[in-house]
C-alpha cells in the first residue's frame, strides 16, 4: 500500500462566483461570464460547450452559494429520443437526462459544495461530467446518423 501525503487545499464551504469563475480557469476551462435568468452563468466555449451557474443562495450569507448546477440542452431528433434515453440509462455515471417538450434534451448534473469542495474536487465533477455528456453526444450522433447531432442553447 502506498501513503499519500496530505495536500493542503482551500476548502470551499459555500462559493461566490468569482470563486467558481476562478476555480474553472484555474481547471483549464475556457469560460466567458454571461447573465442567465438575471444569475451570472459561465458558458464553456471549448466542445463539448455547456453552462454552468451556482444555485442554493445562502440567506445568512449575500453572495454565496450551496451548490453548482452544470447543463446543456441537446438538439434530438424525436424519432431517436426513446432510442438515446434508453443507450445512455446505464451508462452516465453522474449526468441525468430529461426529454423537454421542445424535443430537446437537457443533460444535466449538480454538485454539492455544502459541507465543503475543494477546486480538486469540483475538477473532477467537471471531468466526470463532461466524459456523460461526450457520451450523450456521441450517441446522438449515432442514432440520427449525422455528425453534428447537437447544439448548446
Amino acid at each position: 500500500m502506498t501513503i499519500q501525503a496530505t495536500v493542503l487545499a482551500p476548502v470551499y464551504p459555500s462559493m461566490r462566483p468569482e470563486e467558481l469563475g476562478r476555480s474553472l480557469r484555474e481547471a483549464g476551462y475556457d469560460i466567458e461570464l454571461v447573465e442567465n435568468h438575471n444569475r451570472p452563468t459561465y458558458r464553456m466555449l471549448s466542445e463539448p460547450q455547456f453552462m454552468i451557474r451556482l444555485l442554493g443562495a445562502l440567506e445568512k450569507r449575500p453572495g454565496e452559494y450551496h451548490s453548482i448546477s452544470v447543463w446543456s440542452f441537446v438538439a434530438v431528433s424525436p424519432a431517436v429520443l426513446a432510442e438515446v434515453l434508453h443507450r445512455t440509462k446505464w451508462t452516465n455515471m453522474f449526468a441525468l437526462l430529461l426529454a423537454q417538450r421542445s424535443g430537446q434534451l437537457l443533460v444535466t448534473h449538480d454538485i454539492l459544495i455544502g459541507g465543503g469542495i475543494t477546486a480538486h474536487h469540483l475538477k473532477h465533477q467537471l471531468q466526470f461530467w463532461r466524459s456523460d455528456l461526450a457520451r450523450v453526444l456521441q450517441v446522438v450522433r449515432d442514432s440520427q446518423g449525422q455528425s453534428e447531432g447537437w447544439r448548446l442553447n
